[in-house]
This record gives C-alpha cells, structure tokens and sequence, in this order.
C-alpha cells in the first residue's frame, strides 16, 4: 500500500481481513495528519493500544 493515511490504512486493513499480505510505505508517520492531528486522534490511540496489547 502506498499511503499511510486513513484511506491507505483502511485499505490495508481491508486487504489484510481478505487474506493479503499488506505493507504500508509513507514518508511520513503512519496515520497521516487526519488520524494524528485532527479528524479523530483518539481513535489512533486506542489503536496503538491494542497492538501494543498483542
């Protein structure tokens, strides 16, 4: 996948449900400005929290 972003993200993960083996490739931080900085920030780090759980 080319593109951390939400819709980058939500296709990986969309990918991955289905079977395929995903990578995400972003020059910036994993998540883009709307899921770090402004549409939903919470929503990331529960996210975070669960992967960091496993």
């Amino acid at each position: 996948m080319i593109g951390g972003g939400s819709a980058g993200y939500a296709a990986a993960r969309t990918a991955q449900a289905e079977g395929a083996d995903v990578g995400i490739v972003d020059q910036g931080p994993l998540g883009g400005l709307c899921i770090l900085r402004g549409c939903m920030p919470t929503k990331a780090i529960l996210r975070s929290s669960d992967l960091a759980a496993l």
